[in-house]
């Protein structure tokens, strides 16, 4: 089956937000920055190995990637609280929530269309090459 069209704007979308939470943390306020550097490289990197199966069209690759979206749009109750924390940059991380809703509400819509759905159930099946010989 063809891949649907918009795979490939969601997934250089997905990367961009995965990697914009580099961008979120004030390393002047926090004396442990290297380990929570460190711990958000291991968590953008198993984001990019969902999003590379996302993209080889597997579908529980694609359920991660809904609960994800949902979660993203939820977080929007924190928008207030960013601006107390003193180890995070405001308008950095408003902007990575407003993107990673934008983007999560999208994708809660586009995932669950007919065509977008039948790529992944079809990605994730084994398919037989071989023609079937009546017996």
């Amino acid at each position: 089956m063809n891949r649907p069209k918009g795979l490939a704007l969601s997934v250089v979308l997905m990367g961009l937000c995965n990697v914009m939470l580099w961008a979120a943390f004030n390393p002047a306020t926090n004396p442990r920055y290297l380990r929570l550097f460190i711990l958000l490289t291991v968590v953008i990197c198993i984001g990019f190995a969902i999003i590379w199966f996302y993209w080889q069209g597997k579908n529980w690759a694609r359920i991660i990637v809904l609960i994800v979206s949902a979660l993203s749009v939820l977080n929007l109750r924190i928008w207030n609280t960013v601006s107390l924390s003193s180890s995070l940059l405001v308008t950095p991380t408003h902007v990575l929530l407003a993107s990673r809703a934008l983007l999560g509400a999208v994708l809660l819509f586009w995932l669950n269309t007919r065509s977008v759905r039948e790529f992944f159930k079809s990605g994730s099946e084994v398919q037989h090459l071989a023609p079937k010989v009546p017996s």
